[in-house]
């Protein structure tokens, strides 16, 4: 089962960071997608390195658009041309109460 990563409200900031200290590869080599069930591309996030945390990655959306749903997602890193991907995440997505 994949590791939920919390529930998120539309129209609410979305990010989380990941602590990747073994990866040694270029920052433009880190990506990661948010994906529909069925597969629909809902969302291609930034990704900056934290300058205060060595090897932590923050991935973010801006405020989200995104229907209210189930979403997945997962790490990408490449390193000398060798791809690798983290576990599956979910992330839930709500509708808001106060607009």
């Amino acid at each position: 089962m994949a590791k939920s990563l919390g529930t998120f409200k539309v129209g609410d900031y979305f990010s989380f960071y990941a602590d990747m200290p073994e990866y040694k590869g270029k920052l433009e080599d880190v990506r990661s997608q948010v994906r529909s069930s069925s597969d629909e591309l809902i969302a291609d996030l930034d990704v900056e390195l934290d300058e205060n945390v060595n090897g932590r990655y923050i991935f973010s959306a801006g405020n989200i658009d995104w229907k209210t749903g189930k979403y997945s997602l997962d790490i990408e890193t490449v390193t000398d041309g060798r791809k690798a991907s983290s576990e599956t995440f979910t992330v839930s997505i709500i509708k808001d109460v106060t607009r």
